[in-house]
């Protein structure tokens, strides 16, 4: 019992949580701006430096979700659905390679200043319990969208081409394996 409290107690003071401040995607350093974690899960955020969570141009999020989809496959199907509910005429796309599933999507909010642009990763989550999510989004105004035609492959391929085992390390706490 001791020797349980023992590993919780580094398990929480050794988390990756505090010492990863920032993430660079493609060519961008992303500065952490949100973080949440719980027993269901966590949610970490990143914008560049200067910006905030309400004035992003580019974010990469890290999702750990412990009660929700059984698989990668199901929750890329369920945010690709809830876009298409919530966004009327958005089109999405899945990607399946091995346990990896990226879904991509465009969405324009009515009276929205730019469109976003969003391509998630999903994997398996730590120790095969949960699942994890890699997001990476730009929001992109009117006098950008020929970048939304021309950077929209390279976009794609920048999370298809994510480490998930760096979405994976962020919440080893989460998993609740370090108290067993």
């Amino acid at each position: 019992m001791r020797l349980a409290a023992l590993f919780t107690i580094l398990a929480l003071a050794a988390t990756p949580l505090a010492a990863q401040t920032a993430v660079t995607v493609g060519a961008d350093t992303l500065v952490r701006r949100h973080e949440a974690l719980g027993p269901r899960g966590g949610l970490i955020e990143f914008v560049p430096a200067g910006e905030t969570l309400a004035t992003w141009t580019r974010l990469a999020g890290y999702r750990l979700v412990l009660d929700g989809p059984a698989s990668p496959r199901a929750a890329a199907a369920a945010i690709a659905a809830a876009a298409e509910r919530r966004y009327p005429g958005t089109r999405t796309a899945l990607f399946a390679r091995g346990d990896e599933v990226l879904v991509e999507f465009v969405l324009a909010a009515p009276g929205a200043a730019f469109v976003e642009y969003n391509a998630f990763k999903y994997a398996p989550g730590p120790r095969g319990r949960g699942v994890v999510s890699f997001q990476y989004a730009r929001r992109i105004g009117p006098e950008a969208t020929q970048a939304l035609r021309t950077e929209r492959a390279a976009w794609l391929e920048t999370a298809a081409r994510y480490d998930m085992d760096r979405v994976r390390s962020a919440f080893p706490v989460a998993t609740g394996t370090a108290a067993r």
